[in-house]
């Protein structure tokens, strides 16, 4: 069973009460038996609208929503520092974006990096011809 927007988003609130799920400073974070307490907490919050809701469904559900609110945060933060201009900014269109600003002081955002790697390019023909021969060819001795 998918989650409605409603349920979301009263996932995330119920979600941004218990800090010590997702603030790693909190006191209370490395201590399992509260966070599995605030999680028990949240699913009976759930069953009202979702009656089979798990505790790893919340999880998992808080997961993915996370990963992708990062996601978009990271294009936000990405554009802001290319110096584009104000009315050039990304602005996501996540429905729930700004409902997770919450976990902006407790997420730690990487830059992205290209996946391509630097090539150099031939300048003249005879470096072309240099660089496009296979390197296990013997050139002829001129």
């Amino acid at each position: 069973m998918s989650w409605s927007n409603e349920q979301t988003s009263l996932l995330i609130e119920l979600y941004e009460t218990y800090k010590c799920l997702y603030a790693i400073k909190h006191p209370d974070y490395h201590n399992k038996h509260k966070r599995s307490a605030a999680i028990k907490a949240i699913v009976e919050a759930l069953k009202v609208g979702r009656p089979t809701a798990t505790e790893q469904d919340v999880q998992k559900k808080f997961l993915g929503l996370r990963t992708t609110y990062a996601h978009e945060r990271r294009k936000v933060l990405d554009s802001l520092r290319s110096g584009m201009g104000e009315d050039e900014v990304y602005r996501p269109t996540l429905w729930y974006y700004d409902k997770m600003s919450f976990l902006n002081d407790h997420l730690q955002i990487r830059s992205s990096r290209s996946s391509h790697p630097i090539t150099e390019f031939a300048v003249t023909e005879e470096e072309a011809l240099v660089v496009q021969a296979p390197p296990s060819e013997e050139l002829p001795v001129l």
